[in-house]
């Protein structure tokens, strides 16, 4: 079962997401993505699923694609961050679940970037190196 454009029940207002298709086939056992269940706390409902990692072959897929892509489609690229809105047309987290789990060949995901959740924590600074001044010894003549 495919997922429709106009299939929107899960979508909210929001100013700064951005809502796109991706395609993922298993390898090996694996779709290249770690997840992680999102909670509400406060109907203290899973909802669904995040990315927590990109791995494997989208990891390569990612990095051609930004390479080498348009903009337009390389910002369709999934990443670490994004939320998992539906699998296959499934919406409940445990249908989810056991597509990621189980699914043979192709899975289309439904995901959801939002711009202004940072997508990684900033740098730590890094200090300056304290630069001594190097004294030579004065010699004077005997």
């Amino acid at each position: 079962m495919g997922m429709s454009p106009t299939d929107d029940d899960t979508r909210d207002t929001c100013d700064t997401c951005f809502e796109f298709m991706a395609s993922v086939c298993r390898i090996d056992g694996s779709v290249g993505l770690v997840v992680a269940k999102t909670f509400n706390k406060e109907t203290n409902v899973y909802e669904g699923y995040r990315v927590d990692k990109v791995v494997g072959s989208i990891q390569r897929q990612n990095e051609v694609t930004q390479k080498f892509g348009f903009p337009a489609v390389a910002e369709q690229t999934i990443q670490a961050g994004d939320k998992i809105l539906c699998i296959n047309g499934k919406k409940s987290a445990l249908e989810m679940e056991n597509l990621l789990k189980n699914a043979p060949g192709m899975l289309c995901l439904r995901l959801r970037r939002d711009y202004a959740r940072p997508t990684e924590e900033p740098p730590e600074p890094v200090p300056e190196p304290v630069v001594e001044p190097v004294v030579e010894p004065v010699v004077e003549p005997v």
